[in-house]
């Protein structure tokens, strides 16, 4: 290799390495996760979305923790792409995260992980105090059709919240393959008689404590 050749060699590598720093640090689209405009935040989340690297994984996990409802969810649903590491960080965001839309996305992206026992939603969809984490469980809970969780489901048929009776209900239908009159919509102590129905008609065929 000549001088010439050479020094057109360490020039391409110099190039090359220049373009992967810029790629890594310098977020495109105007993306930057510490910029106190959300909307920067929320483009830095979808440029982070895929990357496998632990340093755009701790980002995310910070970025779940955000002030802003959209970029929060946002981060929680890149992080939950992640193949093998998601379930312990969206059990982390569930049990301990101060925005109440994180913890709910992260409710309902654990019912996708496999790994997680469906006891976790369970708990969550029973004792959790806010309505939106509720109802991601219950969304995470009709993603597993799991029969273990069915008394958990009936219970929140009478939730005050008719996001949180939508999602149970859906649970229901999934998870059983049954359709029952009752309206997610309409105030649950006009439908004690159908959730009652619900209840032993469960407990016949599934042995519904």
């Amino acid at each position: 290799m000549n001088v010439t050749t050479r020094h057109i060699f360490v020039a391409a590598v110099l190039a090359a390495l220049l373009v992967a720093v810029v790629i890594v640090y310098c977020p495109g689209r105007g993306g930057d996760p510490y910029s106190g405009n959300p909307r920067k935040r929320l483009a830095a989340v979808a440029e982070l979305r895929g990357r496998t690297d632990q340093a755009s994984l701790r980002t995310l996990r910070r970025l779940s923790d955000d002030s802003e409802p959209r970029v929060a969810v946002a981060a929680v649903n890149a992080i939950s792409s992640y193949s093998g590491k998601s379930s312990r960080i969206l059990k982390e965001i569930l049990a301990g995260s101060p925005s109440a839309p994180a913890r709910g996305a992260a409710a309902a992206a654990l019912g996708r992980c496999k790994d997680v026992d469906s006891r976790v939603l369970a708990d969550a969809l029973v004792t959790d105090k806010d309505p939106m984490v509720r109802a991601g469980a219950a969304k995470g809970l009709a993603r597993r059709r799991e029969g273990a969780a069915l008394p958990e489901l009936v219970a929140a048929l009478e939730d005050p919240d008719a996001r949180v009776r939508l999602w149970a209900i859906t649970a229901i239908a999934r998870t059983t393959a049954l359709r029952f009159d009752y309206d997610a919509a309409a105030d649950p102590g006009r439908q004690a008689d159908k959730i009652k129905f619900i209840r032993e008609t469960l407990r016949r065929r599934s042995g519904l404590r």
